[in-house]
């Protein structure tokens, strides 16, 4: 997890070759770049962030890898007026994670073990129970598209054309054992408020130019349950032998709203996994990408799951 954070670093000014550019642009965009909206450093970084993504795909020196995913599921009752929350249902989680490339990625969930508080029904959403692999697709889904859809991915194929992109904090992370890496933020805002859009922010490895962390929620317009309140999302990477940025901790939270019921109460779904054992290069077998992307092994032997 990343958490110190150094001054915010405002882009430099642009070069004198650009300055007569500037000066042509129409209003807005002008505006957006005297605050930092769509400076030339913020678009160079972001493309090259989706240059990475594509390139981080077909990296043949990491050909696979294996991980073990653990967390837990709570889902609570909200009282806004109060700020009390009240737990319902809690699940312990584990999980198998596989990816091989280019992009082909596999969870089976071998351990789950719940306890109700208070009488509930609730299902949830496999992607509720699993984690993020590669940041998202170019097309960011939720409750497997239930909730969330059609949102375009900040370092997907034409993102520039869809939000503006800023530069925030510069941090810098030291290793114990020696060495440290530049982390750059870049603020995300859609260009069209009114339309399903990212709104946080992407911290990108300023050498590799790889995803590091992802902080973010989602326009209204995004959510195709129009009882949702919010979601909320945190995914932070890891680095594994010097270069590459693996899933570690994910942390989601989802607020919808119980218009049913006659008092102001809502519901929230609160998601943490932390991934690690990760086993890097291993032979996985063929048939193991022929399955559905997630499976799930027999209740009594998820519920035989040693949780340590």
């Amino acid at each position: 997890m990343i958490e110190p954070r150094a001054p915010r670093r405002f882009p430099a000014s642009p070069a004198a070759a650009l300055v007569l550019v500037a000066l042509l642009a129409p209003p807005r965009a002008r505006a957006q770049e005297q605050d930092g909206w769509n400076a030339p450093e913020a678009l160079a970084l972001i493309a090259r962030a989706r240059d990475a993504r594509q390139a981080d795909a077909v990296d043949h020196e990491r050909r696979a890898y294996q991980a073990t995913a653990t967390g837990h599921v709570f889902f609570l009752a909200d009282r806004p007026t109060t700020g009390e929350r009240t737990l319902i249902k809690a699940d312990q989680i584990a999980i198998e994670v596989y990816w091989r490339a280019p992009r082909a990625t596999r969870q089976r969930i071998i351990g789950q073990r719940d306890q109700k508080v208070l009488p509930t029904n609730i299902r949830y959403h496999l992607d509720h129970l699993t984690v993020v692999q590669d940041d998202f697709g170019d097309v960011i889904l939720i409750g497997d598209g239930d909730e969330v859809s059609s949102v375009a991915h900040p370092a997907a194929a034409g993102s520039e054309g869809i939000y503006d992109f800023a530069l925030g904090d510069a941090i810098a992370i030291a290793f114990p054992e020696g060495g440290e890496v530049q982390v750059q933020e870049i603020r995300v805002r859609p260009r069209a408020l009114d339309r399903p859009g990212f709104v946080g922010s992407v911290y990108v490895d300023r050498a590799s130019a790889a995803v590091v962390r992802m902080t973010f929620t989602f326009t209204p317009a995004s959510y195709v349950d129009s009882y949702l309140d919010y979601i909320r999302i945190s995914l932070d990477n890891s680095l594994w032998e010097g270069r590459w940025w693996l899933p570690y901790k994910q942390e989601i939270e989802i607020r919808r709203e119980l218009p049913q019921l006659d008092f102001l109460v809502g519901s929230v779904i609160r998601g943490r996994f932390d991934v690690g054992d990760y086993v890097l290069n291993p032979d996985l077998p063929d048939d193991l990408f022929t399955t559905n992307r997630v499976t799930i092994v027999p209740e009594a032997e998820r519920r035989a799951y040693a949780f340590a």
